[in-house]
């Protein structure tokens, strides 16, 4: 600590002093003079990067120009860096490195920490460079368009050499930089960089869950995919959770994996795709197979008209001219108007014993009037479907077809 504190006051001391002797460069002037090898612009420069001003922010790229700084004996950088070494900040932890950095930065033992210093810059440089230029495709920063598949394709090829590369390759997918960039890499690359997930995930890094859930999931490793997406899902990636309950559902055409029966529970499904629109309100695929769920399961517990209805009327409102949103849209409507009628059925058949002193005559009226409302409003969910069958729909169509051969056979 009373290292630490010491570094502090130079540190003060030093930029103190230094900001008296020096103001701040523009930036076009600072990377002019960089260029140039001026020891000033580097502190600048670095100083730019660190803090994020005018540049993309940068920890790594900032610790490399305060190396350049430091090695012509900038004693503000040097401070910087002594700082830097002995807390452990965007460096690892190095006591010698910060006791020479402190030298220089006081005028003391500067050949030796000089000599130091150009080795570890030279390291740094050449492990970093190829990682920061991924990383500025992928973020759109320091002049560079935002592109993460030319990013991801660089990162990539640094990775497989450098392995603080992978680390950072796994970092930026969890961030969500890397989700609509992984289609560049080809299948063989996916099974290399699976391993790094791994690694990740037994690190602690539980979101990584989900690709190697994926992985497992193609082995056929079923529980042990579910369990990778669970934990992903509960570190907080709605995704995870979304593939847990396609695992789990029954009724969907994605989980034609050979799953096996015991594995299958709309139940689990449901909770799973609820619990991906709690974390993402707005997770689409989510709500509509939640809506589906409801709509097909057979599971008591699970099948629900009327919520089927809501999801698919929202759906509906909000893209009308969708046929398979039409489908579905009217096929909820018309499954809830057929459960109101069964759950109503025997007050409409003792409704109509009225004249037999039943029911009287005004409760009558009312339940008749119910049962043509339910009736009427199934017709029109009936020729919403059709409307659909006739734009093409297949599902529908294939419901018409049905409808029409049951309605024909209980007409005879």
């Amino acid at each position: 600590m009373a290292v630490f504190n010491k570094v502090k006051f130079v540190y003060a001391i030093v930029c103190a002093v230094s900001s008296l002797m020096a103001s701040e460069m523009s930036l076009d002037e600072c990377r002019e003079k960089v260029a140039t090898g001026d020891a000033e612009a580097q502190w600048q420069l670095g100083q730019r990067y660190e803090e994020g001003r005018g540049v993309g922010k940068s920890v790594i790229r900032a610790v490399i120009q305060y190396k350049k700084a430091a090695e012509q004996k900038h004693r503000k950088a040097c401070a910087r860096l002594s700082e830097l070494y002995s807390r452990g900040e965007f460096v690892k932890k190095d006591a010698m490195l910060a006791a020479k950095y402190r030298a220089l930065a006081s005028g003391e033992n500067a050949e030796s920490a000089t000599v130091e210093s150009d080795k570890v810059t030279s390291t740094a440089e050449e492990r970093i460079d190829e990682i920061e230029v991924a990383l500025d495709w992928i973020l759109g920063r320091n002049g560079k368009r935002k592109d993460p598949k030319i990013g991801i394709r660089i990162l990539y090829d640094a990775a497989k050499e450098k392995p603080i590369a992978k680390a950072v390759f796994v970092k930026r997918w969890q961030k969500g930089d890397l989700d609509n960039a992984l289609s560049v890499l080809t299948e063989e690359e996916w099974e290399l960089i699976v391993p790094w997930f791994r690694e990740a995930f037994a690190a602690g890094w539980k979101k990584a869950g989900l690709i190697v859930g994926n992985a497992e999931l193609y082995k056929k490793n079923y529980m042990v995919a579910a369990d990778h997406y669970l934990a992903a899902g509960r570190a907080g990636l709605p995704k995870a959770w979304y593939y847990l309950g396609l695992l789990y559902w029954t009724c969907s055409d994605e989980t034609q994996w050979g799953m096996p029966e015991y594995m299958k529970s709309d139940y689990k499904a449901m909770e799973a795709f609820k619990n991906t629109l709690r974390q993402d309100p707005g997770y689409v695929s989510a709500k509509w197979d939640l809506g589906r769920l409801y709509l097909f399961s057979k599971d008591k517990k699970c099948s629900d008209s009327l919520k089927a209805f809501q999801i698919f009327s929202d759906f509906y409102k909000r893209d009308k001219a969708n046929k398979l949103k039409m489908y579905f849209y009217g096929l909820s409507g018309w499954f809830k108007c057929l459960d109101e009628y069964g759950q109503k059925k025997d007050l409409f058949e003792k409704a109509a014993r009225v004249s037999k002193g039943a029911i009287d005559y005004s409760t009558h009226r009312k339940r008749l009037q119910e049962e043509r409302e339910i009736r009427r409003q199934a017709g029109e969910f009936l020729d919403i479907i059709k409307q659909a069958a006739d734009m093409g729909c297949e599902p529908a169509r294939n419901f018409m077809e049905q409808f029409e051969k049951d309605t024909s056979q209980v007409e005879r």
